[in-house]
């Protein structure tokens, strides 16, 4: 395709053109001369081919074209018999006609229309789009006004829909996630109350569970002021210990309960003494009231009114397998000794239990956590026909009411 090129660039060729053909020196060829006609005998006209065409480099508006330079006569041609010869006209360029243009000339000239037919359409165009006149621009500007107002007022209430919409969703979201953090939060509650209250009903029994220590320590001031120690001799005069509990008093004495085997002894007349004492004091002297061998079990009389009894529990509310238990001793630096221990096995002859069970230990009272009495510590019970060995049986509280106390209705003995 043809490259456009602005009209500057055109003249500026058009002048570089110039200085070159100014400078330059034209060049005829050298054009060679037929012979002369023979004058003897007629020759055939024989028509002679054109010579070349000048070839004139310069302008030739710019510049007069050169005279053509002398060309030399050639050597005359032999005589030929016969007609002369015709010598045909030469074409000699007509003065007056101009030289035709080069192809870089015509470029130029086409590059020239193109850009004067693009410049007037470019003008018509802009006639066409632009007005010419001041009423005309004025109208434009202000058509151009008021398509601005137009589209400020479309694009602001676009936006101010947009807002109160995005506003209304905000506010529904806001609601809705108050509304779902509420819920979550009864939820985690209500979850937090059942687990509490599963948990609660689960760990209960381990909850009410104490320590051995702290049982033993919260014990002590509710059994040691019912509990005795008891010192007398055997039948071979060998000294004789255990212990005792108060079951039951009165206005004129005091009723408790210890092992059989501790004073068997004083079953016959005349017998050693029982001596009681307690939390450390001064010895003193009981009487035996009634015995019952096949429960290991004696009950002995004390002229000392008002003494505290200590409370049973029977049946149901007997210790349980797998809860602790404690024997109690009326022997120790703080008036009372715990043996603590675990129920292996419960049943109507009484419990076996993990608690060891020395002399000082028998005929005391197995107690729960919570101070009540639920069997009595023996070394001779055996409700199987066969010694328990290291796992010793106690029998039952309650085996007091059945040849020893008169329990009443509750068979509690209180």
């Amino acid at each position: 395709g043809e490259v456009d090129v602005g009209v500057d660039h055109v003249d500026e060729l058009r002048e570089l053109w110039d200085g070159l053909v100014a400078d330059a020196t034209p060049v005829e060829p050298a054009v060679p001369m037929p012979p002369p006609a023979p004058r003897a005998a007629a020759w055939p006209a024989v028509e002679r081919p054109p010579a070349d065409p000048l070839i004139v480099l310069p302008d030739a508006r710019t510049a007069p074209a050169p005279a053509p330079p002398p060309v030399p006569a050639p050597d005359p041609a032999p005589t030929v018999p016969g007609p002369p010869p015709t010598i045909a006209p030469t074409h000699e360029p007509e003065q007056g006609t101009e030289p035709r243009p080069s192809r870089r000339e015509r470029r130029a000239a086409k590059r020239l229309a193109k850009d004067e037919r693009r410049g007037a359409r470019l003008e018509l165009r802009r006639h066409r789009i632009l007005p010419r006149t001041v009423i005309g621009i004025s109208m434009l500007l202000l058509a151009g006004a008021v398509g601005a107002a137009v589209s400020g007022a479309l694009l602001y209430a676009y936006y101010d829909w947009r807002l109160s919409t995005n506003e209304d969703r905000v506010g529904v979201l806001a609601e809705s996630l108050q509304q779902r953090l509420t819920d979550a939060g009864a939820s985690i509650d209500e979850a937090q109350q059942q687990a509490l209250a599963e948990l609660q009903d689960r760990a209960g029994p381990l909850i009410d569970q104490k320590s051995d220590a702290v049982a033993m320590a919260d014990l002590t001031p509710v059994v040691a002021p019912s509990t005795y120690f008891v010192s007398t001799l055997d039948e071979n005069g060998q000294p004789s210990v255990g212990t005792a509990f108060v079951v039951a008093s009165d206005e004129s004495r005091s009723l408790l309960l210890t092992s059989y085997r501790a004073v068997s002894a004083s079953t016959t007349q005349p017998g050693p003494e029982i001596r009681l004492a307690n939390a450390g004091g001064d010895p003193v002297v009981a009487q035996l009231y009634s015995w019952d061998p096949e429960h290991d079990l004696a009950l002995l009389s004390l002229d000392q009114p008002g003494l505290e009894p200590l409370t049973w529990v029977t049946g149901d509310d007997a210790a349980v397998t797998g809860e602790r238990v404690y024997v109690a001793s009326g022997v120790g630096a703080a008036g009372i000794t715990f043996s603590p221990g675990t129920v292996l096995d419960q049943s109507a002859d009484g419990i076996q239990m993990t608690a060891p069970v020395g002399s000082a230990w028998q005929g005391g009272p197995v107690v729960t956590q919570d101070g009540k009495v639920v069997a009595v510590g023996s070394l001779a019970y055996q409700p199987l026909g066969f010694s328990p060995g290291q796992v010793p049986f106690a029998p039952p509280v309650d085996a007091a009411c059945v040849t020893l106390l008169d329990c009443g209705g509750d068979g509690t003995g209180n």
